[in-house]
This record gives C-alpha cells, structure tokens and sequence, in this order.
C-alpha cells in the first residue's frame, strides 16, 4: 500500500490492524512479531532491543540477547548478564544474573546466580531461594 511518498505495510496482530511505514521496520535488521505487550524485538548490527506499534524504538538497540515481555517485564542481557525491563523500555531489575530460568509468571521469575537458582518479585526482591 502506498501514501503519499510512504509505502506503507499493514500488519494484523492481537486481533488489531496496524500500519507501519516501512522505512522504520527497513532500518532494523530483523523484526520479530508483536507476540506480547504490543511491543516486538527488533536487531541491528547484531544488537537487540524491542519497538512499539507505532514502529518507535521504546529503549536503545544495545542488548546482546532479548526475550518477550511477560507480565509487563521482558528479560535483557549484556555481556552475559541478565536483567529485566519494562514496557517503556527502563531497567526495573538489574543486569546481574548469570540466566533468566523462567520469565516472569504469576509474579515470579526465577533466576540463576552461579549455582544459585533464586526466584523472584517483579521488583527484584529474592522471594525464595531454589
């Protein structure tokens, strides 16, 4: 579809039409669906980071590794590191776990730090040792 100088792609996810101008999706290297939180993992130079549906970047394209948003919370690695963000793209909980075992369900994740497996809150909170 085109409008105007744009060419346009429209794409059907969570039951919702949306359109995207196609030069900000080209900009990215790949661009994964918009599987959860209306927010899709996007790479560039062999960096990830996660864009709105309005095709916006919602933090900088830096990760290492990205995994889908969960209960409003997706986990983000640098360097081998993990930690969590938010929908708006802010670092909730930090980068200092060695794995993210189980993204966040009912209001825990649980989490890997050497050889202790932990499970926590969504601010971070150890809630139980594994």
């Amino acid at each position: 579809m085109t409008k105007g100088t744009q060419t346009l792609l429209r794409l059907v996810f969570n039951s919702k039409e949306h359109t995207f101008d196609k030069k900000i999706l080209s900009k990215y290297d790949w661009v994964d669906c918009f599987v959860c939180e209306d927010r899709a993992k996007v790479r560039l130079n062999d960096k990830e980071g996660y864009i709105n549906t309005e095709g916006k970047a919602i933090c900088p394209i830096m990760y290492d590794e990205t995994d889908i948003f969960s209960e409003g919370l997706a986990s983000v690695c640098i360097d081998g590191k993990w930690g969590f963000i938010n929908t708006e793209g802010e670092e909730v909980i930090p980068l200092m776990y060695d794995e993210v075992i189980r993204m966040f369900h009912k209001g825990f994740a649980v989490v890997r730090i050497g050889e202790k497996k932990l499970a926590i809150n969504e601010l971070g909170y150890i809630v139980k040792r594994l």
